[in-house]
């Protein structure tokens, strides 16, 4: 008869052969006292649990690879694979689809949008047209270069070329700007009309009142060497007045020098 692992007590066993166990605190029971040999109690009913949630684990493993398996028992991987590639080519062409229609679409549209471009080039270009048009016309027009300013015709168009660039169209209204960028405006809050500014324009010159109507202001004349005309001269000939440059013109006409044929 061998030699029992665990006993509920030693009482009664050879004193030698109860040498050989140890009390184990936890149970109360004795077991055999075996280096490196025998767990305690508590130890293995630890490791018997513990080897119980691992076998539940495997077997629901081997369930699921089971159930797997089941399903790919019909299955054709080699047509599947196929498969796979076939909708891989097929997301391609679909790309390469989108592809040329948008380069399609871009060789339709790009001479529409080019003729667009073209038309609205030529529509500016004729507002603006229209618009230096309107400028021009209001300042033939003006009632204060017709009575306001020297009948002489250098000094009439003087006044227009001068400050022809202070006028712009907005909106459909022509308005105007004075010497610092500021736009003008009358008494009411309102832009000023052509006559009013350039009463305005033609006042804050420094000598704008030799290019009034009536006026007695001949300035100092011209210098030496401008035209040809000796200094302190009030007159000068046309023929010598159109051959001068835009800024010997200004000299000129400011210094209250009067053209002559």
């Amino acid at each position: 008869m061998g030699i029992e692992a665990v006993v509920d007590t030693v009482e009664g066993l050879d004193q030698n052969v109860a040498s050989l166990y140890v009390q184990d605190s936890a149970s109360g029971k004795w077991r055999l006292d075996v280096n490196g040999g025998f767990k305690t109690l508590s130890e293995i009913e630890g490791l018997s649990s513990a080897l119980g949630k691992e076998r539940g684990r495997a077997d629901a493993a081997e369930k699921a690879l089971k159930a797997l398996q089941g399903k790919l028992e019909g299955f054709d991987l080699e047509a599947g694979k196929k498969a796979m590639e076939q909708v891989a080519r097929m997301s391609e062409d679909q790309k390469a689809r989108e592809a040329q229609f948008e380069v399609n679409l871009k060789q339709r549209l790009d001479p529409v949008l080019k003729e667009r471009d073209d038309a609205l080039a030529k529509l500016k270009d004729a507002q603006a047209r229209y618009d230096s048009m309107l400028v021009d016309r209001a300042l033939a027009d003006s009632a204060f270069i017709r009575d306001k300013v020297s009948r002489d015709p250098i000094h009439q168009s003087y006044v227009r070329e001068h400050f022809r660039s202070a006028f712009h169209v907005e909106d459909g209204r022509i308005v105007a700007y004075d010497s610092t960028g500021q736009k003008m405006f009358g008494t009411d809050g309102q832009p000023c009309d052509v006559d009013t500014a350039l009463s305005r324009l033609v006042n804050a010159l420094p000598n704008g009142q030799s290019l009034l109507a009536g006026s007695t202001a001949s300035g100092s004349g011209a210098s030496a060497g401008t035209g040809g005309m000796p200094a302190g001269a009030k007159v000068m000939k046309r023929s010598q007045y159109d051959v001068l440059s835009p800024a010997e013109k200004h000299k000129i006409v400011m210094s209250g020098v009067r053209i002559v044929d």
